[in-house]
């Protein structure tokens, strides 16, 4: 569970969407402080997911995340990288939209083609 102390002294409780999978994670707050990064990390990637703060909606990342790389970038918006298993299948996505960055697009595709 994560406790989220609002500026209204209003105060949001998230509970993790997927306890079977593991333990809720904060990866951190947006650059505006508009929205937090959670995840359910696993052995090898996991779920990930996004909580907009006034709207008190929590919108999951479609695919996850793998190993690698996964935050906030300097102007909003995630950077993640999903499969990464031994750098097979393994690809960069990024969102391109600050007020909806849990909606993901392929920047690269860093897998093998053998």
């Amino acid at each position: 569970m994560i406790i989220i102390a609002k500026k209204d002294g209003q105060v949001d409780t998230l509970h993790n969407p997927a306890p079977e999978e593991g333990e809720l994670d904060l990866v951190g707050p947006s650059p505006d402080n508009r929205m937090i990064l959670l995840t359910v990390p696993t052995g090898d990637g996991g779920r990930a997911w996004v909580y907009h703060i006034g709207k008190t909606e929590l919108h999951e990342i479609e695919g996850g995340f793998g190993l690698g790389e996964i935050g906030w970038r300097n102007k909003g918006g995630i950077v993640l990288h999903q499969g990464c298993v031994m750098m097979t299948h393994c690809k960069k996505l990024e969102s391109k939209n600050v007020d909806s960055p849990w909606i993901m697009e392929l920047v690269e595709d860093l897998g093998k083609t053998e």
